[in-house]
């Protein structure tokens, strides 16, 4: 019994845990970018730093698409036995979709190989990665932010509802 209360738990937190950790991911990240469109560097040494940064940013994807897709997997396993509206759940999953928005821009990032940045001109890198930290500061603000947000109310309605209903 102790056993499937605690799953049930689980379940029930695993969508604000795994947003939770992919907004703080969103947060480094947009920090981490932000700092190399500094213009105190000289442009070589910019454009240099840029292209490592946007190499370590492919693993940072490979860490933050996992919690995307917990986010979306574990809401949509909370609309089954939801003591709140489903509309929560659906709304966080889209919100969370909403996030990889625009993909093509994204995969143009990842897909970028060392002889096409040694292509740009320095005034390119630099717009190129401006570019990187408005989209970033945008989609941080609206999904999300807007995410986690409902992921927090989402659950804590959830949970709320499910004691005061006698946990069952």
């Amino acid at each position: 019994m102790t056993e499937v209360v605690f799953f049930s738990i689980l379940v029930k937190i695993l969508p604000l845990i795994s947003e939770t950790v992919a907004f703080t991911g969103s947060v480094n990240q947009q920090w981490a970018v932000a700092s190399f469109s500094s213009r105190s560097m000289p442009p070589s040494a910019h454009q240099a730093a840029c292209y490592h940064w946007l190499v370590t940013y492919r693993d940072i994807i490979r860490i933050t698409v996992p919690t995307h897709l917990t986010t979306i997997g574990s809401s949509l396993l909370n609309m089954r036995d939801s003591k709140i509206s489903i509309v929560w759940w659906i709304a966080l999953a889209a919100l969370v979709a909403a996030h990889s928005y625009p993909v093509s821009l994204g995969l143009s990032w990842l897909n970028l190989t060392e002889a096409d940045w040694k292509k740009k001109t320095p005034e390119q890198a630099q717009r190129f990665m401006q570019d990187f930290v408005d989209i970033n500061g945008r989609r941080l603000l609206l999904p999300d932010l807007l995410a986690w947000g409902t992921a927090l109310l989402a659950v804590t309605l959830n949970l709320t509802a499910w004691v005061s209903q006698g946990s069952g």
